[in-house]
């Protein structure tokens, strides 16, 4: 029987305007990683989210990785450390993972029929992480909370773990329970790592020298290598 685990995560952003700079690039439909040798996948892993997850180059905010924000390499985001973890545990693993930000900023405009939707179906995930919600404005966010249960609900997965917001304000935390609630999903509580300043990137000694080629100030307010290391052991201990 094949397992898949989709991760998703949602945050929402209504006072968070440095944020805006962010996801203003074409990104790939989705990337995977796999640690498949001989053999049938034995745990498939699907994560969806925003920028956390993963950012194209952006060269004109200063961002020069593919990785989740901000971490100072790609090895060290929290999708990436996740996939390590769980290949010890299981092997035979194959993680895909999107930015899907489009969904924040426009929710209204989803189209379920679209082959972008049918493909994350067709995967068949048996767990679904969801973390987006960052870049939610407030007048959007009864529409994204919506969306959001209606795509678990189309992506069907046999488990579903969802996220507190990073980029926490009391609307966007209370959705998210909401979200996880009304799709019988496991909810992270994600404050030890949101409200401590030593899980962002600006405080991390870590990107002392990606820092200097910033030109937003919104890269740094995500989490670094410490905070994307504490995002996937909530992850990995809620599995």
């Amino acid at each position: 029987m094949r397992k898949v685990f989709f991760a998703l995560l949602f945050v929402s952003c209504t006072k968070h305007g440095k944020l805006e700079d962010m996801n203003n690039v074409t990104f790939p439909e989705y990337k995977e990683i796999t640690s498949r040798t001989t053999g049938s996948i034995t745990y498939k892993v699907l994560v969806i989210g925003n920028s956390i997850t993963t950012h194209p180059i952006a060269e004109d905010i200063g961002w020069k990785y593919e990785s989740g924000m901000a971490a100072s390499r790609l090895e060290n985001d929290y999708v990436h450390l996740l996939f390590d973890k769980l290949n010890k545990q299981k092997g035979n693993i194959i993680l895909r993972y999107a930015n899907y930000s489009f969904i924040e900023r426009n929710p209204d405009q989803i189209d379920f029929n679209a082959k972008k939707i049918k493909d994350l179906k067709m995967f068949e995930p048996d767990v679904l992480i969801y973390q987006l919600g960052d870049n939610v404005s407030a007048e959007n966010a009864e529409i994204f909370k919506n969306t959001s249960v209606e795509l678990v609900k189309v992506i069907a997965p046999k488990k579903t773990i969802v996220l507190s917001p990073f980029f926490k304000t009391k609307v966007n935390f209370a959705d998210m329970k909401k979200i996880a609630k009304q799709t019988n999903s496991t909810f992270i509580d994600m404050d030890a790592v949101s409200d401590n300043p030593l899980s962002k990137a600006k405080n991390d000694i870590s990107n002392k020298n990606n820092a200097s080629i910033w030109k937003s100030e919104g890269i740094g307010l995500h989490p670094g290598d410490k905070g994307m290391e504490q995002i996937s052991e909530l992850i990995l201990q809620a599995l």
